[in-house]
C-alpha cells in the first residue's frame, strides 16, 4: 500500500513584489506549515526566469544520469555539505548501515 504525498506549493511573490505586511506574513505561515506538516515546498512566484529554472533541471538530470563512478567523483567528507552524497544502505529498522 502506497500513500501519496502532496507537496504543498507556495507563492512567494509577496516578497518579490511591494506587498502588504499581511501578505507577507501569510505566505510565512504557508511556509511554516510546509515545513512542519511535509517537509518539502514547490516554491513558485520567485521571479526566477523560466530558462534559469529549466536549466537547472537539465544539470541535475545530467549529472544524476551518470553512472556511480562518475558521481563518485564529487563525494565529499560528510561533515561538508556539499557535493554528492551516495545512497547509503538502511537496515529494516530505518537505520543507517
Amino acid at each position: 500500500m502506497s500513500e501519496n504525498l502532496l507537496v504543498p506549493t507556495v507563492d512567494i511573490s509577496a516578497y518579490v513584489t511591494d506587498a502588504s505586511a499581511e501578505s507577507k506574513a501569510a505566505v510565512a505561515r504557508a511556509l511554516d506549515i510546509a515545513c512542519r506538516t511535509v517537509g518539502f515546498i514547490q516554491i513558485v512566484g520567485h521571479g526566477v526566469p523560466t530558462a534559469a529554472t529549466d536549466g537547472l533541471a537539465q544539470a541535475m538530470d545530467d549529472f544524476f544520469g551518470q553512472d556511480l563512478e562518475a558521481k563518485k567523483q564529487w563525494k565529499r567528507p560528510a561533515k561538508e555539505n556539499r557535493g554528492y552524497s551516495p545512497p547509503k544502505p538502511r537496515s529494516t529498522d530505518g537505520e543507517a548501515c
